[in-house]
């Protein structure tokens, strides 16, 4: 160790070694996996894990250890993929890896959609917004509203106004699930997202694209937006029955005019569709009649044949 070395080659004259002790501060991974340092040390040989891959090789290079930096990055290079991407972007972000957080911040947003949830939930606010913003995540919209629903739910205390506003972000999330409509517009209202969201964008695209106008056009998928919290006799306790409850009276006005719209526009598509099929059941029985009067006369026809050609015969 380049380090180790130059600290005892100074030890005369170096404050931090007269008592022959050092002070370090580190990373909870960095402690964790200190005892590896040593055993590289005093051995040449390294348990190198996912978990612990990025705090060795910032210790490495802190301590000037060539031959484990090496053996570090080799085995970063081999083992990084979509299944533990989310692990090096998270420790990349905490050591301030540039290198290695750029490629597991690739491979997350190319992968995000297959993502479980103990996967996402894992990550560090920091490190799902970097996935978020990333230029080639790939993920439908409404699949990923739910996901960052689900996010929001496990982890309540990271959540503000600028945080929300980042990961709800109409750039890549413009469609809401209706599922969490009601839940993310809640979000919405109680952190104020989207004043952040206004201050970042033009007035007319804040008002359009807001997360509030995004949640409003959702629920008019009335039946699965509001689920059991209106639409149920039983009026169970349920997650939608909660979040709705806990929504304003004049909101309920908002999102009760949008679902009266379309569902009125719903109604009035089957009633067209309703005409539609009932004249071509008209036009349908027309053509059965015709036929059927077309067939009695053949066998009419058919029949005075046959006693026509039994008189001849006679």
């Amino acid at each position: 160790s380049e380090y180790f070395q130059g600290m005892f080659k100074l030890k005369s004259k170096n404050a931090e070694t007269k008592d022959s002790t050092s002070n370090f501060r580190l990373q909870f991974s960095a402690a964790e996996a200190f005892p590896q340092i040593l055993d590289h040390i005093y051995t040449g040989n390294c348990q190198i894990g996912t978990e612990s891959a990025v705090a060795l090789l910032s210790l490495s290079k802190q301590f000037g250890i060539r031959t484990l930096f090496d053996e570090v990055a080799d085995f970063i290079r081999m083992n990084m993929d979509e299944t533990d991407a989310h692990v090096y972007l998270s420790e990349a972000s905490i050591y301030k890896d540039e290198k290695i957080k750029a490629a597991a911040q690739n491979l997350c947003a190319l992968n995000f959609s297959s993502f479980s949830k103990e996967q996402v939930r894992s990550l560090t606010p920091e490190s799902l917004s970097l996935v978020l913003n990333a230029d080639n995540l790939c993920i439908e919209s409404e699949a990923l509203s739910q996901t960052v629903a689900d996010y929001c739910r496990t982890h309540p205390e990271y959540l503000d106004m600028v945080f929300l506003a980042d990961i709800t972000s109409h750039k890549f999330m413009p469609k809401i699930h209706p599922t969490e409509a009601l839940f993310l517009l809640n979000l919405c209202i109680h952190h104020e997202s989207d004043k952040h969201q206004s201050s970042e964008d033009d007035e007319n695209v804040a008002k359009d694209l807001s997360l509030r106008s995004r949640c409003v056009e959702a629920t008019k998928n009335w039946k699965v937006a509001f689920g059991s919290s209106v639409l149920s006799n039983k009026r169970k306790r349920s997650r939608h029955n909660d979040v709705y409850s806990s929504i304003s009276f004049p909101l309920k006005v908002e999102l009760f005019e949008a679902a009266l719209v379309s569902a009125n526009i719903e109604y009035e598509n089957i009633t067209e569709e309703k005409d539609i099929l009932l004249e071509k059941n008209v036009h349908l029985q027309k053509e059965i009649d015709e036929l059927s009067a077309r067939l009695v006369t053949q066998s009419l026809e058919s029949k005075d044949e046959i006693i026509t050609l039994k008189e001849e015969m006679l």
